[in-house]
């Protein structure tokens, strides 16, 4: 009791020290930020959204002035509510041992970390021993640990200096560092971990996984004692207990009380500056009788005695960072139930980011096992998206590359890589992109006949001409039918209809029902004629010119597999076939699959119907005859690779369109996803403004490790790419004195079922099927592993306006004050959109 006492009464005399701490480390970063020209906006928006927390509220922390808008208010409190448990927990725990390993989730700016060095250095000038710590911050929002790295704690070593013998390590995005190789006697501080009402369960439950994992000596839990609060966390001690541990509750018993004087004058004088929003006074003590702390020590270590090591480590998928290492890739119980081989054709669907892909790759090395690595085995992976089929050949080198030699074929981006088993005499797996599998697999004899085969520009360049010759042969009012005439439009209808549906003949086409393609030509109108005659023209002017497509290889490729003849040999050929992004399959592509495989069952596809993007809708996954089972459906629910908050802000536009098609997935936000912002809506009002905003953007947000290695210029960029093929803006963001920034124009035709550090969707630029509206922003923005910027303009068109506004604008942040009156006034104004809105209708 006399060591408390005097510990306690060391502590009292530091209160005005630690109040010049925090007031110092505001004062330098108010004076190497004030210069921004968002930083007013920034600072004022980040103190009105901490109201949230008083109401319940979840806060996003992703602002780059929320480290100082927080510390200055909540920090002081923070520690005081901390420090007389952490200094007990000291006393009674911390001996015995030479060292004490410290996590600390939900770090923040580091309350944890200032009680614990306060309280060994209180106890240490009262004569108790402390053992060295090493304190481990993880938190989701880099802003709160940089503004304690870079601004709280220098000024706080400047007054504690014997405190910077205790190591720290600040990490964004994972619970564990596994570059140790193991941990003595782990402790876990976890502060308002379990309050959050989304997923609170699925946190508890990954927690618990953490628990029996590292095997903690000590776990200190705290949050408020609001109602809900208090009952996730006692169902989070209870769980807990039953490993083995024991509870104890410790009163907080608050020492510092009164103003933060010092603070208070910061606030006061930057208020009286820029009007921020720092109207009320910070003090020590306001929560006083609403914070509480539970202690659980583990039973079964104290009997087995202090310092043991603990090498149990496995990446656990709470803050977890996007890994490209595919076997680091730990799956959780859901996605390895998939994938898991159980002789049926499986069915695999969810949102963006819920690790479909990761769940295919799974499945073909658990084929392999089960077959003992048979040599005689074949398999087929495919996709629809160039960039996809080789990240899927690295993660299949990752997974089985010490069983398999891989090789690839053809030249620079063929997209055709072969795996042959060590000793087999023989190609044992095939992944390739789909428009080529016609060109690799079939005979040569078939391949003779295609020589010229013209890429998707070619296609578009040879169509245009053909439009353009129609409309004057017919004297056709192009402005009446521009909902058809265009290129990429009569494609489309080639590949879904004519090839996807079998549609042989002119009567065939007028009559058929066009399941999936969105706006309804109506049967035997005007519209599908001019369609029909322009295909034709378009097949016949290739075909006198001697070349092809893939789309028209693609028909005779599955016109050959039905006849047979020379590609009779690819008959039953497979063993397995995996499909990823199945949503771009037409019915044929299906029958072509039942073809290429030995057993229709030993087919796997894997897709999301809302990213059914120019392709159209179709929920009809036709059954083979020769099937024995039924499908495998398997809905996998959260998002792991999209940051949490872009989910929650794309969670209305998913729902809107499985209100129109019930087969699409609803994305679930998912609290293990990697750190992200929200997302960041910037309005300016040209090009060049939008991009030296864009730059600012990004620069700032660099936090979140944005940058990557860009194949193209061969350094270290930050990876950016602007969609929907943007190429001004991208240009001007490049060319911009100011800039490092490596920023590439495409289309999300190339990015579907690939994840970029940056994403920025330009609203200016228009779509061709307006009908696919809410696909193609859901796709675009579902494509972000990092930061989301929407860049708004004047002359967005008002159907995009429309879509910005069913985004959760709780998740939508705005860059500055001019994006947010922008927001309000041009796109929140428009009133709100129903999702029982018509499908089009064309005569």
């Amino acid at each position: 009791m006399k060591t408390i006492d005097s510990a306690t009464s060391w502590l009292l005399d530091q209160q005005e020290s630690l109040d010049k701490i925090i007031a110092e480390a505001a004062i330098q970063f108010h004076k190497e930020n004030h210069f921004r020209v968002n930083y007013a906006y920034d600072l004022k928006t980040c103190n009105k959204e901490s109201f949230r927390l008083v109401k319940g509220g979840d806060l996003c922390y992703d602002r780059y002035t929320m480290g100082m808008s927080y510390s200055t208010w909540y920090h002081g409190r923070r520690v005081n509510t901390m420090i007389s448990a952490v200094l007990r927990v000291l006393l009674d725990f911390g001996s015995d041992r030479e060292s004490i390993d410290i996590y600390d989730l939900g770090a923040g700016t580091g309350a944890v970390l200032w009680s614990l060095a306060l309280s060994k250095l209180a106890l240490e000038k009262s004569g108790h021993q402390i053992p060295k710590l090493h304190i481990r911050m993880l938190d989701a929002s880099p802003f709160m640990l940089d503004y304690c790295k870079r601004y709280l704690m220098p000024q706080f070593y400047k007054r504690y200096s014997e405190s910077s013998e205790i190591t720290i390590e600040l990490s964004v995005n994972s619970w564990i560092n596994e570059a140790e190789e193991g941990l003595t006697s782990p402790w876990i501080f976890a502060s308002y971990l379990f309050d959050h009402h989304e997923n609170y369960q699925q946190v508890q439950e990954t927690f618990q996984s953490l628990v029996e994992d590292v095997e903690p000596e000590l776990i200190v839990l705290s949050t408020s004692t609001q109602a809900t609060k208090s009952r996730y966390l006692n169902s989070a001690v209870t769980r807990i207990k039953d490993l083995g541990y024991s509870e104890r509750n410790y009163k907080h018993n608050l020492i510092y009380n009164g103003v933060l004087n010092h603070t208070r004058s910061v606030r006061n004088s930057i208020q009286n500056q820029l009007d921020v929003g720092f109207f009320y006074t910070p003090t020590w003590d306001r929560d006083s009788n609403i914070f509480r702390t539970v202690v659980l020590n583990n039973l079964k270590t104290r009997e087995l005695g202090f310092g043991q090591k603990i090498d149990k480590r496995e990446r656990l998928s709470m803050y977890q960072a996007p890994i490209s290492v595919r076997n680091e890739i730990v799956l959780s119980e859901e996605q390895k139930k998939a994938a898991s081989p159980n002789g049926r054709p499986t069915i695999i669907m969810g949102p963006a980011g819920c690790g479909k892909s990761v769940i295919i790759t799974e499945r073909i090395k658990n084929i392999f096992e089960k077959h003992d690595y048979d040599p005689s085995l074949l398999i087929l992976l495919t996709t629809f998206n160039k960039e996809l089929s080789e990240q899927l050949y690295k993660w299949m080198n990752d997974l089985v590359g010490d069983k398999m030699d891989f090789k690839k074929k053809g030249q620079y981006g063929s997209n055709h890589w072969e795996g042959q088993l060590k000793g087999s005499n023989k190609v044992n797996l095939f992944i390739m992109h789909f428009d080529i599998l016609p060109t690799r697999l079939s005979h040569k004899q078939f391949r003779n006949q295609y020589k010229t085969v013209i890429n998707e520009k070619a296609s578009h360049i040879i169509l245009e001409q053909v439009i353009r010759a129609y409309i004057k042969e017919e004297s056709l009012s192009a402005s009446r039918y521009s909902h058809i005439l265009s290129p990429q439009y009569i494609l489309d209808e080639y590949v879904r209809i004519i090839y996807g549906l079998e549609c042989y003949s002119r009567d065939e086409y007028l009559e058929i029902d066009r399941k999936g393609r969105g706006a309804r030509l109506y049967k035997n109108g005007k519209s599908r004629q001019i369609v029909w005659d322009l295909i034709i023209n378009f097949l016949e002017t290739i075909k006198n010119d001697e070349i092809d497509t893939f789309q028209t290889i693609r028909y005779k490729f599955f016109k050959s597999l039905r006849k047979g003849g020379e590609n009779e040999n690819l008959l039953n050929k497979f063993d397995y076939v995996f499909v990823d992004e199945f949503q771009d399959c037409t019915e044929s592509d299906y029958k072509l699959f039942y073809k290429l495989l030995k057993k229709p069952d030993n087919l796997l596809i894997a897709g999301d119907y809302a990213q059914a993007v120019h392709m159209g809708f179709s929920s009809d996954i036709p059954r083979d005859e020769e099937m024995r089972r039924n499908f495998d459906r398997r809905e996998i629910n959260g998002s792991y690779r999209l940051p949490m908050w872009v989910s929650h802000a794309l969670k209305p536009l998913t729902v809107h369109i499985n209100g129109k098609e019930k087969n699409s997935s609803i994305i679930q936000p998912y609290k293990g996803a990697p750190p992200g912002s929200r997302i960041m809506s910037v309005y300016a009002s040209n090009t060049e403004k939008m991009a030296m905003k864009i730059i600012d953007v990004i620069n700032t947000y660099s936090i979140y490790s944005l940058e990557e290695w860009d194949k193209y210029t061969g350094k270290k960029a930050r990876g950016t790419v602007v969609l929907e093929m943007d190429s001004e803006l991208s240009r001007t963001i490049n060319h911009a004195q100011t800039s490092n920034i490596v920023a590439i124009s495409d289309t999300i035709l190339r990015l579907k079922g690939i994840e970029k550090k940056c994403v920025i969707w330009s609203t200016r630029k228009e779509i061709e099927d307006k009908d696919e509206l809410y696909h193609f922003v859901y796709t675009i923005l579902s494509r972000t592993a990092g930061l989301c910027i929407i860049a708004l303009f004047d002359n967005m068109p008002s159907e995009f306006k429309k879509c910005v506004q069913i985004l959760n604008r709780d998740f939508i942040s705005c860059w500055d004050q001019e994006t947010e009156r922008f927001y309000h006034n041009k796109i929140l104004a428009n009133g709100a959109l129903s999702v029982e809105d018509p499908i089009i209708e064309y005569d």
